[in-house]
């Protein structure tokens, strides 16, 4: 198992498509690539067979979950048939056994603190069925046992391990109001609505699953999504992804003038206690993507924030890229932040960092902006940056000013 990896060309003069993650020399190969940057030099397919006379694919596992980058089946495809992507990680205990943090053999210091936690019980790499919120009112959980039952209550909260998934726009309040766990799937968000998450419960997780799509909201003060909270995890099933329907305001300004946009696609804000934002893909987001200020101890990894569709002039950018001011994360008044394993193609900053504290910035691949900027905004009431850590894996610039 390939977990929390980057497999990337050396250089430049490695042709894009050249590699496979695996062929199976044998029957019954087993291989799985999970939380694994993608470089270019992936292969569609992902996965080759042998040779066309021996391609020894019966009984084999080559598998997927969580993967990021160019390469990754978020961006490419479709995969081998023979191949699988899975609904859930593969965890470490799976691996090296339960009592791996004892072996003398395991160096703990060098694993991802989320290999450190004990895997839920029941946890499978296929889907499961899962309740849903029914009801803007009140939570409507239906818990599987060998007889279905239903029960609803205005005051009532589910258990931690009973997701809540919302499957309309109009149950998500409801659900953050009574649960810990909500999925949100296939969400349409009307226009002048928002995904508001600023009064989730501590330690809830929330997951995006499927097409989470935007109506358009004529205004520059307008937040599509607000996060707060303590201990919280925003995640998101495999195949999701989070569209900020930026073609409908891109006109070359960014936010500099031009049609009224959300200046901020995601705000962040007092979000705390170990919390974490991970495994989203993000794409076309009007101009700056995350504001993330008044956090700590918070850490951002394994995103995929995809501005791609800007670069292209539309009929009002006067031949200029369309998207502009297109900021993958802006950073004030926070502490301990972590940005880590990440894709960001965008056209201005990749990180902007206003002012904040012991802030670590690494295993980035920026493409298309000014990558670091530190200081750059000025003339805030705070612009002290102290204690900032940095190592791109790739960018096309960096500046200090």
């Amino acid at each position: 198992m390939i977990s929390r990896s980057n497999v990337s060309g050396i250089n430049d003069t490695i042709p894009a498509g050249s590699a496979y993650l695996g062929r199976p020399w044998h029957p019954f190969a087993r291989v799985v690539f999970q939380h694994t940057y993608l470089g270019t030099v992936i292969a569609p397919a992902g996965w080759n067979q042998w040779s066309t006379t021996t391609p020894n694919t019966d009984n084999i596992t080559f598998a997927e979950y969580g993967n990021y980058g160019p390469g990754s089946s978020l961006q490419e495809g479709p995969r081998a048939s023979f191949s699988t992507q899975l609904t859930a990680p593969i965890s470490i205990q799976a691996i090296l056994g339960s009592n791996f943090k004892n072996e003398w053999w395991v160096d703990t210091s060098y694993l991802d603190s989320d290999d450190l936690k004990e895997p839920d019980a029941g946890t499978t790499s296929t889907s499961t069925s899962v309740p849903v919120v029914t009801a803007t009112t009140a939570v409507s959980t239906t818990v599987p046992t060998s007889s279905s039952t239903t029960a609803t209550s205005s005051s009532s909260t589910t258990t931690p391990g009973t997701p809540c998934v919302c499957t309309a726009y109009s149950q998500i309040s409801a659900a953050v109001a009574s649960c810990t766990n909500i999925v949100l799937s296939h969400i349409a968000v009307p226009g002048n609505s928002a995904i508001d998450l600023s009064g989730l419960k501590a330690g809830s997780t929330v997951t995006f699953d499927g097409l989470t799509t935007f109506g358009f909201t004529n205004s520059s003060t307008f937040d599509p999504i607000t996060i707060s909270g303590k201990g919280i995890t925003v995640t998101a099933n495999p195949g999701a992804v989070i569209d900020g329907n930026g073609q409908a305001y891109w006109d070359g300004l960014g936010s500099n003038g031009g049609v009224p946009k959300p200046d901020h696609f995601i705000v962040v804000k007092k979000l705390t206690a170990n919390s974490v934002i991970k495994n989203l893909y993000i794409q076309n987001w009007p101009v700056h993507l995350f504001s993330i200020s008044g956090c700590s101890d918070l850490v951002f990894q394994d995103l995929v924030l995809n501005n791609t569709a800007g670069y292209a002039p539309n009929s009002v950018s006067k031949g200029l890229a369309a998207a502009h001011n297109s900021d993958g994360f802006d950073v004030s008044s926070s502490s301990n932040i972590v940005i880590q394993r990440s894709v960001v193609i965008n056209q201005d900053d990749c990180v902007a960092i206003t002012s904040g504290n012991n802030m670590t910035v690494t295993d980035l691949q920026c493409y298309g902006g000014h990558g670091l900027s530190i200081g750059s905004v000025g003339l805030k009431s705070n612009n002290n940056v102290t204690n900032i850590l940095v190592s791109f894996l790739g960018s096309t610039r960096q500046e200090c000013s």
